[in-house]
């Protein structure tokens, strides 16, 4: 018998998905006769038929290691059937069986003609259509290199300084003194505290970050970390030592990582000095991530990816620009004869976590249980600057003293209290404490590096990628019909979809609007039905989710 061609086969298929509307009930599943190899007629894929009142779908599969197909028919109201038996009869005539209905078919171009043999009625001719489905052609490789987790091979890290972000008025901002060893910094707060009188005055201050990030990245948006640097609010630069060491770190495994300065200083005139120079940081720490997320284009950030970090008062910074809310900015930050009114608080911007070294926060209660915030947190049991559960700052190095200035100074809480809050309002967040370590616990007592840095990087390289392959998309069904439905993928906003690629068993992907969502029609009769999606995010993240139905 001879073999037929390609569009006969293909069209005398479409005749049973016509003829036959009330296919639900069919149990057994037929071979195609006479074809030794169904590829060599092309016939696998998703083809769809319009008739005057329905549209009809048939997917054809090839059955592995057997020289015949299985098809499936289904229309999109949601009825469906399993079943499909083709008879070659020779030349261009063929026959398809369902119970005691047979009818003859033949081709005609790209339309399908139908024959009743019982009947006198002439033939009817429909028209035949190929789905073409691209996103069976998609291909995301999920055994990538681990990107965030390892350096980039050969990474090399390109710097843009001083960027303007936001202009305000203050006392100054970056290196207030030559200080700069962790006895200096000590013999300084000494200083200031016992002559706490600082210039009043504020001025326009041009405000500035520096932008670290890996050169010729083939990815175009990275997460981004933004950090700031420690000094008690009274010195320190964005191009500290740490600043750098860590910028350079994070930059050269992908991420866009911005050092800022922010406005330092204050009043001792002026009651509750603490609060407003901590408000005035997070004001600016705030703006600075709003600037970068802004121009977000520009510089090619991933907005759903932000991370907050920062070492001493950059983490007291960090910590409060994540939790404090319009209506929890401290009532100090108001105008009264003494100051003038700092303004609100810039819009804050989700973070997918927070790393604080050797941080604290002035009021426990900024922790709710609205707070959508996950935190890793570092601190020497020791600290005598910011104290491990709560108590006063410096009260470690300055003794009675502290106690002499009276309101200028607050009790503030460390990562202890800040971990215990954090579980009473069960949210997720990761304590590293160092048993007997003062505040600098990443430094040995002539300022150099100790083994405690590479645990806080190792700690922090983890952390960070364990928050950005967490955030897994949600695949959400809306029923069309007894056996179709349209998927979407539900991200809430916590990945940046780059590249889709769905997988299905049990049915067929009959269209895809964008690509995070399709059209299904499922097989009656499948044992299993499912769907696996996987997700490049556009920062180079793979995730994968699944569903079953």
């Amino acid at each position: 018998m001879n073999r037929l061609p390609f569009n006969i086969v293909l069209l005398m298929l479409w005749a049973f998905v016509i003829l036959i509307t009330g296919c639900e009930n069919q149990d057994e599943i037929l071979e195609l006769s006479d074809i030794s190899d169904i590829s060599e007629v092309g016939m696998e894929g998703l083809y769809q038929v319009n008739t005057s009142s329905e549209v009809f779908y048939l997917q054809v599969n090839r059955s592995s290691g057997k020289a015949f197909s299985s098809a499936y028919c289904f229309i999109d109201k949601g009825s469906s059937c399993d079943s499909v038996a083709v008879t070659f009869d020779g030349g261009r005539l063929v026959s398809v069986e369902n119970n005691r209905t047979i009818a003859l078919f033949k081709t005609g171009s790209d339309d399908l003609f139908v024959t009743f043999p019982e009947s006198n009625l002439p033939d009817k001719a429909y028209p035949l259509l190929k789905i073409e489905a691209p996103w069976k052609s998609v291909t995301i490789k999920t055994n990538i290199f681990p990107r965030y987790l390892q350096a980039l091979p050969n990474s090399q890290v390109a710097i843009q300084e001083d960027i303007i972000y936001d202009n305000r008025k203050g006392f100054y901002t970056g290196p207030s003194s030559p200080y700069t060893s962790t006895s200096d910094f000590n013999k300084l707060i000494t200083e200031i505290l016992g002559n706490p009188i600082l210039e009043k005055d504020v001025v326009p201050i041009d405000l500035k970050l520096d932008l670290y990030q890996p050169k010729n990245d083939v990815v175009a948006k990275r997460p981004l970390i933004v950090m700031a640097h420690g000094g008690a609010f009274l010195f320190g630069d964005k191009q500290g030592s740490l600043m750098k060491m860590l910028a350079n770190v994070f930059a050269g495994q992908g991420y866009l990582v911005a050092s800022i300065n922010y406005r330092l200083g204050g009043s001792f005139l002026e009651p509750a000095i603490v609060e407003r120079t901590i408000y005035r940081a997070v004001q600016d720490y705030r703006s600075a991530t709003r600037f970068l997320i802004d121009n977000a284009h520009r510089y090619g950030i991933d907005t759903t990816a932000v991370f907050y970090m920062g070492h001493s008062a950059g983490a007291v910074t960090a910590l409060t620009a994540a939790i404090m809310e319009q209506h929890e900015v401290y009532t100090s930050t108001g105008a009264n004869l003494f100051r003038d009114d700092l303004g609100p608080i810039p819009l804050n911007t989700q973070t997918k976590g927070v790393v604080s070294l050797s941080g604290a926060i002035t009021d426990l209660e900024l922790i709710d249980h609205d707070d959508n915030v996950n935190m890793l947190l570092f601190h020497g049991t020791d600290d005598d600057v910011v104290p491990f559960h709560s108590g006063m700052p410096f009260e470690g190095i300055t003794g009675d003293l502290i106690h002499n200035i009276g309101s200028s100074f607050i009790k503030i809480y460390g990562s202890a209290a800040i971990e215990e809050r954090m579980q009473e309002v069960n949210l997720p967040c990761k304590l590293h404490a160092f048993s007997n370590l003062k505040h600098d616990l990443h430094l040995n007592g002539d300022d150099s590096p100790n083994d405690n840095t590479r645990i806080v990087l190792e700690t922090t390289i983890n952390y960070l990628y364990e928050r950005l392959t967490n955030a897994k998309p949600r695949i959400v069904e809306h029923k069309t019909g007894k056996n179709s439905a349209i998927y979407t993928l539900d991200s809430h906003g916590s990945i940046s979809v780059g590249e889709v690629k769905w997988d299905i068993a049990g049915g067929a992907i009959v269209s895809q609007s964008n690509i995070d969502e399709i059209e299904v029609c499922w097989f009656t009769n499948a044992p299993n039905k499912s769907l696996h999606v996987t997700v490049k995010t556009e920062s180079g993240i793979i995730v994968e989710s699944c569903w079953e139905g």
